[in-house]
Order: structure tokens, then C-alpha cells, then sequence
């Protein structure tokens, strides 16, 4: 076995080690939470879910709803889920996206979630993400991308959902 065959490997042991054992983080910040609805132009909403795992999982996901001619306000018409590993690090996020799973009804009824596995676009959007937590609110504050691709500071806010 070549050298970069077997630190792949390892890699891929040690992560799984990782996410296989409890992770220190606040029991505040593990279970899921949702924002509230944002209407969408024409038609249509958003909604975002986030999930912390005990184990070390995170799930970041998006839904929309109403998007497509012919559907109820509820429908989902689209959504996306990122799958990872997290750590929390003081009041900060180390987060590794490792899978994107899509599906999109305005493709073929027949079309399938599409999965791209390794996560395709590098770094997890919330990775280095500063939280607080108030209540059963978690607060999130990265650097997201703005309409040119430049970097802004942004917030998101999930409220817990029990």
C-alpha cells in the first residue's frame, strides 16, 4: 500500500473514531432547531433545520416549500441536507462537511435525491462560526457569501424544536 493510500486510510479510521464517541459540547447546543419561514419571490418558502448529535454528527439542512405551479403553500418542492462531523471550541464551531444530499421536484417525478460524497464545495459554510445560546435560541454568526461571491458577515438564528 502506497504512503497516500495508508494516510487515507488512517484518515478515514481516525474520523470515524472520532465521530463514534460522545462530543464535548454544551447539552444546550445538541438536539434541533429550525428558523422561521422566509418567503421566497415570485412564490414560496425557506425554511432552514440544524442538528447537533451526541455522537458528533450535524445535520444542516434546507427545505422549500410552494416553489412550483399547481402546489400547496406546505408542499415541498426542494431541499438539501449537509452531513458532517462537529466540534464546539469555546464559543466556536469546528465543523467538517462530508455529504450533500439534494432532491428538487422540478426535475422528472422519477428523479432521485442526488448525493455528492465528498461534500463538493470544501469547507462546511458554519465551520469557525462563533454561537451563543439564549434560551432556546442558538445564535449562529459566520461569514457567508455575498451576491458577488464576496465574504459578509452573517447571522442565523434557530429556534429549538422539542
Amino acid at each position: 500500500m502506497n504512503s497516500a493510500r495508508l494516510a487515507a486510510a488512517l484518515a478515514t479510521a481516525l474520523l470515524g473514531l472520532a465521530c463514534s464517541s460522545p462530543v464535548q459540547a454544551p447539552a444546550n447546543l445538541l438536539g434541533h432547531g429550525e428558523t422561521g419561514l422566509t418567503d421566497l419571490s415570485p412564490q414560496g418558502s425557506l425554511r432552514y433545520g440544524l442538528t447537533f448529535f451526541s455522537s458528533g454528527l450535524y445535520w444542516s439542512e434546507w427545505r422549500m416549500y410552494g416553489l412550483y405551479p399547481g402546489q400547496d403553500a406546505a408542499d415541498l418542492s426542494a431541499y438539501g441536507r449537509e452531513e458532517g462531523g462537529f466540534r464546539a471550541e469555546g464559543d466556536r464551531l469546528a465543523m467538517n462537511a462530508q455529504r450533500l444530499e439534494t432532491w428538487d421536484l422540478f426535475y422528472p417525478a422519477d428523479s432521485r435525491r442526488q448525493v455528492q460524497e465528498p461534500y463538493p464545495s470544501g469547507k462546511a459554510p458554519f465551520d469557525g462560526a462563533r454561537f451563543e445560546i439564549l434560551g432556546d435560541r442558538l445564535i449562529l454568526h459566520y461569514t457567508g457569501v455575498g451576491a458577488a461571491d464576496e465574504p459578509v458577515q452573517a447571522t442565523r438564528e434557530y429556534m429549538a424544536v422539542r
